[in-house]
């Protein structure tokens, strides 16, 4: 089963969380500066970084101007992708993604550099960039209890309005914004984080205005209530 391992709720590191993360996984890093280099990738992990989430060198290696790899195949071909809109600060020579062997690296979002050198690697190796589409996003933590509407903590939102939840009917929990899930081009994916009796439905896209969550009981024959806590919800909306 997926995991998304996030950084700067599950992990203090970017590195713990790669360390963590199997084949198939995703490695989702949250707003905040992180002072790590030498990053190996592995094979089949992506990595994507939310707007405000920084990487850049400690502040001993800056004051040194010392050089600077952000990630490297560790000598292991690897395929995956970094994306999303990290921002890149170092100071030294800088290889921004070190790679060796036949490893394919893809990279999409919009980066942003406070300064770079190059990008390093063999002639074996490859890396791609493309300028990603401009997807609109909502990440959200989802709690909800009893008769209750689900509470959102909203970890991010550029859908150009704020979602509000329901409850319209036992085990339903509907986000609701006028005209902001275009069903040919809306994804949702959701992972209950608690522990608890319930499993949850694929959610999707039911109408343009909103969406809904259905919680169920693990026997899969009746809906359930009381059964959402801390579970991460992501909508993708594609132009």
């Amino acid at each position: 089963m997926r995991k998304i391992q996030r950084v700067g709720i599950n992990f203090s590191t970017i590195a713990a969380a790669i360390a963590a993360s199997s084949a198939g996984d995703l490695v989702q890093v949250l707003p905040g500066v992180y002072e790590e280099e030498d990053l190996v990738l592995k094979n089949g992990v992506n990595i994507e970084f939310m707007p405000g989430a920084e990487m850049t060198q400690s502040a001993a290696d800056i004051a040194a101007e010392a050089e600077y790899t952000a990630f490297t195949d560790g000598g292991n071909d690897v395929v995956c992708s970094i994306g999303g809109r990290p921002k890149f600060t170092f100071y030294g020579s800088t290889d921004l993604i070190e790679l060796t062997g036949t490893s394919v690296v893809s990279y999409y979002g919009k980066p942003e550099y406070s300064y770079t050198d190059a990008l390093s690697w063999t002639s074996e190796a490859k890396i791609t960039f493309e300028a990603g589409p401009d997807v609109k996003v909502y990440r959200a933590l989802l709690t909800q209890a009893g008769a209750g509407a689900p509470v959102a903590t909203v970890l991010e939102n550029t859908l150009g309005g704020e979602i509000v939840w329901s409850r319209p009917g036992v085990g339903t929990n509907r986000g609701t914004l006028a005209g902001a899930f275009p069903a040919a081009s809306t994804f949702i994916s959701f992972s209950q984080n608690g522990a608890g009796q319930y499993f949850l439905s694929t959610p999707w896209s039911v109408a343009a205005d909103y969406i809904e969550v259905l919680t169920m009981y693990n026997d899969g024959l009746a809906m359930a209530t009381d059964g959402l806590f801390n579970g991460a919800i992501e909508i993708l909306v594609y132009p």
